[in-house]
């Protein structure tokens, strides 16, 4: 999981977002690269606290798990 400090960031990054689960990661693994956070953490905070929802043939959008 990511630190506490960095998870508003990291929500504002991924809500709506329309890229796929694996462009997701490698973005969030950029902005977050001077910050000392690593891909399996941000992998592992996405899995848990978003999923990527949308009908079916249409462009589908990341959002926070309730």
């Amino acid at each position: 999981m990511i630190p506490d400090e960095h998870m508003e960031a990291f929500k504002q990054a991924v809500g709506g977002s329309e890229l796929s689960k694996v462009g997701l990661i490698e973005v969030l693994s950029s902005s977050f690269k001077g910050k000392g956070v690593k891909k399996g953490e941000i992998k592992n905070t996405l899995e848990t606290f978003a999923e990527r929802r949308g009908l079916p043939g249409c462009e589908k959008k990341w959002v926070w798990k309730e």
